[in-house]
């Protein structure tokens, strides 16, 4: 939601990003693997095309304090859900038990607020929730954390691309599997 209201107000996010989740796949990928060196590449290009940039990866909290170096005047956007929405979220989409995923999203807060501790960059920490129920507001206060100045027209604009679980991002969510399983012998044979 945070990323497509940035991409709205005209934040460059990326070269080859994601649509179902607004995440830019070269840093993404960059994250995931550890690899600084190709991280700090794609900041070098961004810092080189674009004044205001941004990039979204939820994995990046756990090398928070590698990545802020090597980011100019970096700012943090932190969305915080409820734990329960999120539990709710991730039994339809990943097939959890409701009351475990309570405790992982807890835990999984917890971890969130413990990666940010020592952070001396502006962090904005976001209610999903709260924002959702007041778009305007959120929008135009997201944009003064940035640094932006929308007009009352921009920031309407925002309005229709803050939905709760936009279809594509749902799809994308969701774990299917195809395939068969078959017990032979006493072993399960099949695949996903």
């Amino acid at each position: 939601m945070v990323a497509a209201v940035l991409r709205q107000l005209g934040i460059h996010l990326g070269d080859e990003t994601d649509t179902s989740v607004f995440e830019d796949r070269a840093i993404a990928a960059a994250i995931d693997r550890g690899d600084m060196e190709a991280f700090r590449k794609i900041v070098a290009d961004n810092n080189s095309n674009h004044t205001v940039w941004g990039f979204k990866r939820p994995k990046a909290l756990t090398k928070l304090h590698d990545i802020v170096k090597d980011l100019r005047n970096p700012r943090i956007v932190v969305t915080m859900r409820d734990c329960v929405a999120i539990a709710v979220r991730n039994s339809k989409c990943v097939y959890h038990d409701e009351f475990e995923g309570i405790r992982k999203a807890a835990q999984a807060t917890v971890s969130a607020l413990g990666a940010l501790e020592g952070i001396t960059c502006p962090v904005l920490m976001v209610s999903y929730e709260k924002a959702m129920s007041n778009p305007r507001k959120f929008t135009r206060q997201l944009a003064a954390f940035c640094g932006l100045t929308p007009s009352p027209e921009e920031i309407q604009a925002v309005v229709p691309v803050m939905k709760n679980g936009p279809e594509l991002y749902l799809q994308n969510a969701r774990l299917i599997y195809d395939g068969a399983f078959t017990v032979e012998g006493g072993r399960i044979r099949g695949w996903v």
